[in-house]
């Protein structure tokens, strides 16, 4: 029993881990669950359910389903385990048959997993900014002054420059996070698995202790326990309905949902040159690539241009930027969307208009 905490107490300080992907394979003797049905078939109070429990808990996932021990006279158990935090971690399990005396079967699977060496920087937080500070501050820039004597380019660039000063006082930045949680995980589930594992520590004490509650222990720690089941259910549905229905005014939810669920990473794998040599290097890479998009270009005839005759002395000599039809440009922008060539979002074009 004690090995049997000590690897649930495991595998949850391994999930608090900083890795990018997390992948936990072994033999693990627990012949009662039944992966595939995704439940325990044996009486609930054993080592087995605590551990089916810790991996629903983490949500990782389980991906060998046929069984791979063998011994004559038993039954076939599935036993060698392969978990993952993300479903797309894992490619094409096989079996292979038994290794020498050994009665486990060997499993062969591919990862696809690409390294990711960016440094996510901070970024501002837009909802958490104090607009009224911000008007407050751009409202006292004398603008007639500030653009004197100055050309379009140099106004944009002291414009700028004000603006980002300004906007550095008055939006926060904050951390980009990319947890393991699932997205519709929230704090009310978090205390309700903590009071699960708190009632199954509880009835493991008084079982090894041989007190007289231990019946009492177990009955609380099914009816949590089945509370949280149906927490973490009803909390995904919900989640899952409100992205639905608000999916035509916030459609950034509806893709970072997907995005989660998916768990495709972006990246360009190792190329193949004409000569079969695989190709690694990001610099590489862009150098075969620009070699074969260059191969396919047409080689244009410049020498038999036609000429054009009609050509027009007429030009633009002035540019007219009416107020109302800007201010009713700045009225219509999605403040959930990103911002611009420019670098200004939405939020501040709508907040300073």
């Amino acid at each position: 029993m004690d090995n049997n905490i000590k690897l649930n107490s495991l595998f949850r300080e391994v999930y608090k881990s900083s890795f990018s992907d997390l992948i936990v394979v072994g033999d693990f003797n627990y012949k009662s669950i039944n992966w595939e049905l995704n439940c325990v078939s044996s009486e609930d109070g054993d080592s087995s359910r605590s551990f089916f429990d810790t991996i629903n808990d983490l949500f990782l996932i389980q991906h060998v389903m046929e069984p791979t021990r063998y011994r004559e006279g038993e039954t076939p158990n599935v036993l060698d385990l392969v978990f993952t935090d993300k479903e797309n971690t894992i490619n094409g399990i096989m079996q292979s048959p038994l290794l020498g005396k050994s009665d486990h079967m060997m499993l062969q699977f591919s990862l696809d997993l690409v390294r990711d060496d960016r440094i996510e920087p901070n970024i501002r937080s837009y909802r958490h900014g104090n607009y009224d500070l911000l008007r407050e501050k751009i409202g006292l820039v004398d603008w007639d002054v500030v653009f004197n004597d100055k050309s379009g380019i140099q106004s944009w660039d002291e414009f700028e420059h004000i603006l980002a000063k300004n906007i550095d006082e008055c939006i926060p930045m904050r951390k980009v996070c990319h947890g393991r949680k699932p997205l519709w995980m929230n704090k009310k589930i978090e205390k309700q698995i903590a009071k699960k594992n708190k009632c199954w520590k509880q009835y493991v004490k008084a079982k090894r202790k041989q007190k007289v509650c231990v019946s009492a222990k177990w009955s609380k720690f099914v009816q949590v326990r089945n509370q949280t089941v149906d927490l973490i259910r009803c909390s995904k549905s919900d989640f899952e309905n409100k992205i639905a229905i608000e999916i035509k005014s916030n459609e950034k939810s509806f893709w970072r949902y997907l995005s989660s669920q998916i768990n495709i990473k972006s990246g360009i794998p190792n190329l193949t040159d004409s000569n079969g040599r695989h190709v690694s290097d990001d610099k590489d890479k862009a150098e075969l690539l620009n070699t074969f998009f260059s191969s396919v270009f047409v080689d244009e005839n410049f020498s038999n241009v036609p000429a054009i005759d009609d050509t027009s002395e007429d030009f633009l000599s002035q540019v007219d930027f009416p107020c109302d039809e800007i201010l009713n440009i700045l009225s219509t922008l999605n403040i959930t969307k990103t911002a611009g060539p420019d670098g200004i979002h939405p939020r501040i074009l709508v907040e300073l208009q």
